[in-house]
């Protein structure tokens, strides 16, 4: 235990920007020097705790990043494209669920709940898992 709990979100945030400097400095990228420092920390007596501090701030630029992408969509551009929009969303929604649903034929799983795994929640990235697991 610490007097200064705050040094733990300090030193993990140091860390990694250290890291990712560093990294860059090598000619390497970025992400890459990012997450070397996680492995770093991960492995630490202290991980769990870094962790614990860290998960807000990274809820923030999370939250951040999806608010920026949102304000890059023009409501103009959708209302004038409206059918297309639809199409492709509907495409990919239901391109998923005919992915899902045609995994593994030869499974227990009925082809029913195969079908509320797919289109439930219709998730098509990483992200949204992210974002659900934070809510």
């Amino acid at each position: 235990s610490t007097r200064h709990p705050d040094l733990y979100l300090l030193t993990a945030v140091l860390l990694c920007f250290g890291t990712a400097a560093a990294a860059s400095g090598l000619g390497l990228s970025l992400s890459l020097g990012a997450f070397i420092a996680g492995l770093v920390v991960s492995e630490s007596d202290h991980g769990h705790q870094m962790l614990a501090d860290v998960t807000p701030l990274r809820d923030l630029f999370a939250t951040l990043f999806f608010v920026s992408l949102g304000m890059l969509i023009s409501p103009a551009f959708l209302l004038a494209h409206a059918g297309l929009v639809l199409g492709l969303v509907a495409a990919v929604v239901l391109g998923k669920a005919a992915i899902v649903a045609s995994v593994d034929p030869t499974s227990k799983v009925r082809v029913h709940d195969k079908l509320k795994l797919a289109l439930n929640p219709a998730r098509i990235h990483l992200f949204d898992a992210e974002t659900e697991a934070a809510v």
